[in-house]
This record gives structure tokens, C-alpha cells and sequence, in this order.
């Protein structure tokens, strides 16, 4: 590889998102490419060998990064969950004070 096609694939490699990655690196790869690219950017070899299958399968369509579901939660959702378990609680405490009122 020379040091013109590494200078351009240290530029850019910043603005891309994972899949644009693997796919832009996987993209022209010939023998010992992928050890070149591993070392120069130090991503993944399976990473650059998804981004390779990907080429080859045409899955080039714009699609999400990531899975849905992936990620944190939504704080909102945390903080139901939490109202949620205080209620029980609450609810709880009050049945054992009415329990120990009666006896």
C-alpha cells in the first residue's frame, strides 16, 4: 500500500460511520490487503472480512448502523420503570402496616 492510498484512508476513515467503514476499507482488497488495512487502521480483520462479505452480497443499501433495540435505554422508560417498582413498594409497606395495626 503507499503512503498516498494510507495518507487518504487516515483522512477519511474519521467521517465515516461502521458500516461506511467496513465497507470502504473491504472495498478493493487484494492479497495481504486485509493484514495491510488491519495494521494501518487497526480495525478488526473480522471486521474488514464483514465489510468484504458485504461488498460481495450487495448489501449496500442504506440501512440503520446498528440493530434496533441497540443502546441504552430511553431515560424515560428508567424512570417508569423505577416509579413502577416504587409503587409496589409502597404498596407493599402499606398492606404490612395495616397487617400489624390489626394484630
Amino acid at each position: 500500500m503507499d503512503s498516498i492510498a494510507e495518507n487518504r484512508i487516515t483522512r477519511i476513515l474519521p467521517l465515516l460511520d461502521e458500516k461506511q467503514k467496513r465497507i470502504y476499507l473491504a472495498e478493493g482488497l487484494g492479497y495481504g490487503g486485509i493484514k495491510a488495512i488491519h495494521e494501518l487502521t487497526g480495525m478488526s480483520k473480522t471486521t474488514i472480512i464483514r465489510g468484504k462479505k458485504e461488498l460481495q452480497e450487495g448489501a449496500l443499501e442504506q440501512s440503520r448502523v446498528r440493530k434496533c433495540g441497540g443502546g441504552r435505554k430511553a431515560t424515560i422508560h428508567i424512570e417508569m420503570e423505577q416509579n413502577r417498582t416504587q409503587e409496589v413498594l409502597l404498596h407493599q409497606q402499606k398492606l404490612e402496616g395495616q397487617a400489624a395495626d390489626i394484630n
